[in-house]
């Protein structure tokens, strides 16, 4: 179950995670937001920690995401939004098996402490390798044809859980479809929102020499209605 951390919750959250990786980063926002322990979220199939993250986001800020996407094709720059929504638990796979000529592979969405490896790789062809051989699993090496099945219905898990903004460029008429890293733009939101509340803190600790427990206690409105009475 989600709940909003506090206002001061979320501080802690932001300068902890300014300090992050961003791998570590969403597990610390996670955290703030489920309660559950780290490891348990660490080890989570990337698809349901991007599920959680979604939730988490709609939670503090709403379904409505407004940003920018650069177009593909000439590099322009366009305006989009969409609603976000999360998948349900009976949408998401954690992985599975294939059978190609008498061969069984076995593969499962690759988690946290996957990509903390990967991370570690050294370049983009050592992670690759890394990934298939925590992720992909059979009892002798597998060509490039079997391999190229197990990564296909390994992205096939992942599908739904991938957030898409499919536009078309008003420049070049190019359509593209970026993809959402959802816990990148939670965390600048955050960040954001932080830093807003601290400029909430000096001007209410100024104007009326509270505490800054006591103003975090505030609920965001009562904050905001001080505020409009402080200058």
């Amino acid at each position: 179950m989600l709940a909003m951390p506090s206002a001061a919750a979320l501080l802690e959250v932001w300068e902890t995670g300014e300090r992050e990786h961003a791998i570590d980063r969403a597990l610390t926002l996670l955290q703030a937001f489920t309660g559950e322990p780290r490891a348990a979220l660490a080890a989570l199939g990337l698809h349901r920690r991007d599920a959680l993250l979604v939730q988490s986001r709609i939670l503090a800020f709403g379904p409505r995401l407004a940003g920018v996407a650069v177009c593909s094709s000439c590099a322009c720059e366009v305006e989009v939004e969409l609603q976000l929504s999360a998948p349900g638990d009976d949408e998401l796979r954690d992985g599975g098996s294939l059978e190609v000529r008498g061969q069984t592979v076995a593969y499962r969405v690759p988690n946290s402490y996957d990509l903390a490896a990967v991370a570690t790789a050294g370049d983009t062809t050592a992670g690759a390798a890394v990934l298939r051989s925590r992720c992909i699993e059979a009892g002798e090496p597998l060509d490039e044809e079997t391999l190229a099945k197990a990564e296909q219905a390994l992205e096939t898990l992942c599908v739904p859980a991938t957030i898409e903004v499919a536009t078309t460029c008003p420049a070049c008429d190019v359509p593209f479809a970026p993809v959402v890293d959802i816990g990148s733009i939670l965390w600048r939101e955050l960040n954001a929102y932080a830093r807003r509340l601290l400029d909430d803190v000096d001007a209410l600790a100024t104007k009326y020499g509270w505490s800054e427990r006591a103003i975090l206690a505030l609920p965001d409105a009562r904050r905001q209605r001080y505020l409009e009475g402080a200058w």
